[in-house]
């Protein structure tokens, strides 16, 4: 049996606060229609635990430095575990379907996104380990399978102690990796999002706490630069009017893009006054942003 559930294993405290990937599951014309509603069941229920994670303040997607002020709620205390159902059920679906190698795979993708969230680092792994990626259809499915080792190095990181020389390592790789694959999600456009706003937060923690003023800024352009690329001009005119997400007639991903894309400039503006950065950025109006953020 290859159940992933481990019921009694200690949650994590709260940590930084995660986008919300309420990922689509590709469901094969192979599957039945009973079995196509299993699926989008499953669906359903892990993108709600996946909303809770960003709710709770649980999970560990981004760099945040210092971490977002979290809710209070401790799930190690409060018995909250919405990432446990959905784990079983997707453990159920496999075991009962076993012949359904696609939606299987598709699924254990899932599994892994949705344990990271709630820290459950080696559950995640174990989930990841079960891929078969020979039947991953999609690119996005694709992408996260191939980046998931610098999603768990991510995760895990402690995000309040300084890093490493061999976690400046690490970040360089997460780095590259990411810049490959979100190139090719334009098709997935919010997991694209949620990768790129992870690898500027990679970047400008780095950035942050490298010594070296040369190459603090080369983190700090490239991070930014690589993420002002998700930006429209239409976002970036948003942005610079300061205008409310009630004024957009857009759709929630636009909107979920725009409202995160403050704390990310926010940010840059704080690495960039502590480090003393003059940087060289590729797009005036974002440069712009980030130089007036407050």
């Amino acid at each position: 049996m290859n159940r992933l559930n481990t019921p009694g294993l200690p949650a994590s405290k709260p940590g930084l606060l995660v986008g919300s990937i309420v990922l689509s599951l590709w469901v094969g014309m192979l599957l039945g229609c009973a079995t196509q509603q299993q699926v989008r069941d499953i669906v359903a229920e892990s993108n709600a635990a996946l909303l809770s994670a960003t709710i709770l303040g649980v999970a560990g997607g981004d760099a945040a430095l210092p971490p977002y002020p979290g809710t209070g709620i401790d799930p190690a205390k409060s018995g909250y575990e919405p990432w446990l159902a959905s784990s079983e059920k997707i453990d159920a679906f496999i075991e009962t379907y076993p012949d359904q190698k696609a939606a299987a795979s598709a699924l254990r993708v899932r599994q892994g996104i949705l344990l990271l969230s709630y820290k459950q680092y080696n559950l995640a792994q174990a989930a990841f380990d079960m891929v078969e990626r020979q039947y991953l259809t999609t690119a996005r499915d694709k992408a996260l399978y191939r980046l998931h080792p610098h999603l768990i190095w991510w995760f895990r990181l402690d995000k309040t102690s300084s890093m490493s020389i061999a976690q400046f390592g690490e970040a360089d790789k997460a780095l590259e990796a990411l810049k490959i694959e979100i190139i090719t999600l334009d098709e997935s456009p919010g997991v694209r999002d949620y990768l790129a706003e992870m690898r500027v937060w990679i970047a400008l923690s780095a950035a942050l706490q490298m010594t070296n003023k040369a190459k603090a800024k080369t983190y700090f352009e490239d991070g930014l630069n690589q993420y002002a690329k998700i930006l429209t001009d239409k976002d970036l005119e948003a942005l610079k009017k300061g205008s409310e997400p009630s004024e957009w007639d857009v759709s929630m991903e636009v909107v979920r893009r725009r409202v995160r894309s403050h704390a990310v400039i926010k940010y840059a503006k704080k690495v960039m006054e502590e480090q003393e950065l003059v940087p060289d950025f590729e797009y005036p109006a974002f440069s712009e942003l980030v130089r007036g953020a407050l």
